[in-house]
């Protein structure tokens, strides 16, 4: 009950070229019913996303087409105003990055893939409090 109550009226967006990985983020979220889910292909798609909706939280794939995660985080940090400057960014990667590397590309955290459900809300505890 906690996890609902902490995440209630929040909204996350995953952006991923991979089908599978979003339907497996779906699948771990489905339990909290208030988390208002986007999903994108790229990060082209997601800047769509990100200007017509209020979201709260962005988990991208690093590596995709069209937009790689670095470039929407960049885009992200770059050419929004508050609060979506600021927006906590977490980087779904199945490669082990450096810490100072994230940060200077704005990112705030990683996760490793494949993730399990319960890594997955220990994440988004952590960046949304």
């Amino acid at each position: 009950m906690q996890q609902q109550v902490q995440f209630a009226h929040k909204s996350l967006l995953i952006v991923d070229d991979e089908d599978m990985h979003i339907f497996i983020a779906r699948k771990c979220l489905q339990k909290i019913a208030e988390f208002t889910l986007f999903t994108a292909n790229n990060g082209q798609q997601a800047l769509d996303v990100l200007q017509a909706n209020d979201v709260h939280l962005l988990l991208t794939d690093l590596n995709m087409p069209i937009m790689d995660g670095y470039e929407l985080v960049s885009r992200l940090r770059q050419d929004f105003t508050r609060p979506k400057r600021d927006m906590p960014v977490i980087a779904l990667t199945a490669d082990a990055l450096e810490r100072a590397e994230l940060i200077s590309a704005g990112i705030d955290d990683v996760l490793l893939k494949p993730f399990t459900r319960d890594a997955l809300l220990k994440k988004l505890h952590a960046v949304l409090q």
